[in-house]
């Protein structure tokens, strides 16, 4: 008869030697065993303990790991930090069946008394993509959810509070317990504020490698070097062209900081952009579009210099981020970059679906190259509710797979808890590559009586061809957008700007698939809304059903989401029903005042309070909006 080895309540956990992100990923282990068995276990620096963990360098494999279980020991062995790290939460996730999203599912393992594993062994696979990662972004509900988050400085709108490390002490563990290694922790990181260095020395602490967004090269964004120069005593305007040695300045000083605090996890991002993510003549006059070129390039091997000057790593990871502008000057070929730096190549923040370089650029031997993707987007894109069904993302990242493209990808979570279902997809993908199957991931992350509304709420969002802006200047899209809840958002702000302003202009050239004009666009929004209105009671039925840890995350992810997408296409239904009479804006008004009363069920127990940080779709402001503007249709 084969002898099992027995997790009791309170075995004991040995980490010898471990650096401080084993440690902690060995607490996290320690305490999902108290979760299911009712004790901890015991954290020790004991070789003999009855689980035991080790780094055994293998510099030829990073973050490897093995699992050994025999009858009297489970010995888990790491090629490196990363990998040991990987291997103790494997541990969690195949023995003791802890959800890598468990916090943001709200969904403990089921008990047991002891758990009996058979002896085996178990090999990690090489993930399909080296530097994995999350970028938390427009992470207003985050700043907003816990007491105690710190101000900012900044001259921005949105971002004058620091997620709560306790936030994103949260969001690191469920990125490494999802095989991620990679984070960007904030929009805007400023390394000089110490609120905001804590997030980059977190992120440290967890193993992480960590980077910047692609509008703060070097940690410098246009806010940053305003408030260095201020402080200084010499305030200043951002001006590459005319005044380059001062930014190269403020370039070094940053450099040398992310050196000192992140050592050899920094991943550098280079780059030359304007404020608030604008291309950078916006803001710099010394630089014109047809110049851009040259002095992004000159940029670029300023910056990667300065790279080499403060980072002791033979090749230190760079990147340089394709967006907007970027793309297009990679496509025509007038961007050089150096050769260590990966190329990042961007998808479409409102359709999901990869821009034109990335199929136009020649890729070159010895090039590297990488993708940045959005499961959310501000403003066209998801951000209180989901907008990207798994398949679309396999689809994406089977292109990048096939085109080599896998050096580096970098995925925008917004405040993480609104994208888990595509999230947890997509970290699969990463780590299983074209193997990945879809089927398998709904049968084990979707219980089965709710496979069907997935379907249904990602078939109710509407697609369209051509594009709203923030300029108001409606431009084609290649491929088709979906009308997501920040799309639904833009356009509802142009529909009550033409009812204030009739000669504004406006959403016309708005065309939903399948629709001839505007009235078309309304029964469509009409229809789908009502799709989800009965998904959304079709859920509620089944949720019954359910165990109740299962009930309170698909509530919040699949009524409650379903509720805010059918609430925000009735109010675009009604307001454009009003272009012709007026008194729809009252109704318009009654769909927002709906959604904010049905996902105050979303804000409640660990997530009372989500919504307070709601500062980008801002709905409460949207609603009292509405009714001025009914008060005014109707004197």
């Amino acid at each position: 008869m084969t002898q099992l080895f027995r997790i009791n309540p309170g075995t004991s956990i040995g980490l010898p030697r471990a650096p401080l992100a084993v440690l902690l990923a060995g607490r996290d282990l320690a305490l999902d065993v108290g979760r299911v068995c009712g004790t901890p276990a015991i954290l020790t620096h004991r070789e003999d303990a009855p689980i035991v963990g080790i780094i055994e360098p293998n510099d030829s494999t990073p973050e490897a790991w093995s699992i050994c279980v025999t009858p009297s020991q489970v010995r888990i062995v790491g090629a490196d930090t990363l990998g040991l790290i990987y291997g103790l939460y494997a541990i969690s996730e195949q023995f003791l069946g802890v959800d890598p999203f468990w916090f943001w599912k709200e969904l403990e393992p089921a008990p047991r008394e002891v758990i009996e594993l058979e002896p085996q062994v178990i090999q990690s696979r090489p993930a399909a993509f080296r530097y994995r990662g999350w970028f938390v972004n427009d992470e207003d509900l985050l700043t907003g959810w816990l007491d105690g988050g710190l101000p900012r400085e900044l001259d921005y709108p949105h971002y004058q509070t620091v997620v709560h490390p306790d936030a994103i002490e949260r969001v690191l563990e469920a990125l490494l317990r999802s095989g991620g290694n990679l984070v960007i922790p904030a929009s805007f990181v400023n390394i000089l504020e110490p609120a905001e260095r804590n997030l980059i020395e977190q992120s440290v602490a967890r193993g992480l490698y960590v980077s910047q967004h692609h509008i703060e090269p070097m940690g410098v964004s246009l806010f940053s070097f305003e408030t260095y120069w201020k402080r200084r005593g010499e305030p200043s305007k951002f001006a590459f062209g005319a005044d380059p040695d001062r930014v190269r300045e403020t370039w070094r000083v940053y450099a040398r900081e992310w050196a000192r605090v992140a050592g050899t996890q920094v991943i550098w991002q280079l780059g030359l952009r304007g404020r608030g993510d604008r291309p950078v003549w916006h803001h710099d006059p010394s630089i014109t579009p047809e110049q851009a070129p040259r002095f992004i390039s000159q940029a670029l091997q300023d910056q990667w210099d300065i790279v080499r000057e403060v980072d002791p790593r033979p090749h230190p990871p760079a990147t340089m981020t394709l967006w907007d502008e970027g793309s297009q000057m990679m496509a025509d070929g007038s961007l050089q970059l150096p050769e260590s730096v990966i190329a990042v190549f961007c998808d479409r923040g409102a359709s999901q679906t990869m821009q034109e370089d990335f199929y136009k650029t020649l890729r070159l031997p010895g090039r590297q190259y990488g993708s940045y993707y959005h499961l959310a987007y501000w403003g066209s894109g998801p951000h209180l509710a989901q907008g990207v069904c798994p398949e679309k993302i396999h689809a994406v990242y089977g292109n990048l797979i096939r085109k080599g493209d896998t050096a580096y990808t970098i995925v925008n979570v917004s405040s993480v808890r609104e994208m888990v279902v595509g999230l947890s997809a997509l970290m699969e993908i990463v780590q299983q590559g074209l193997t990945w199957n879809p089927q398998a991931f709904w049968t084990t992350h979707v219980d089965p009586a709710l496979h069907d509304l997935y379907g249904r709420y990602f078939g109710a969002i509407l697609k369209f061809k051509l594009g709203i802006h923030h300029s108001v200047v409606i431009t084609r899209d290649l491929d088709h957008r979906t009308l997501s809840d920040g799309e639904s958002r833009q356009l509802i702000n142009q529909l009550m700007r033409k009812l204030r302003d009739p000669n504004c202009v406006y959403a016309e050239s708005l065309m939903l698939d399948g629709c001839d004009d505007l009235s078309d666009c309304a029964l469509a929004l009409r229809r789908s809304s009502a799709e989800f209105v009965k998904i959304a009671d079709d859920a509620c039925q089944r949720l019954c059903k359910l165990h109740e840890c299962q009930r309170t995350f698909y509530d919040a992810n699949l009524r409650v989401q379903s509720r805010i997408m059918a609430g925000l296409y009735q109010c675009a239904a009604e307001l454009i029903a009003s272009l012709d009479n007026r008194a729809g804006v009252a109704a318009a008004a009654a769909a927002i005042a709906g959604v904010l009363h049905d996902r105050n069920d979303a804000a409640r127990g660990r997530w009372k309070n989500w919504y307070r940080g709601d500062r980008k779709m801002n709905l409460p402001r949207l609603l009292q909006e509405l009714k001025t503007l009914a008060e005014t249709a109707s004197t």
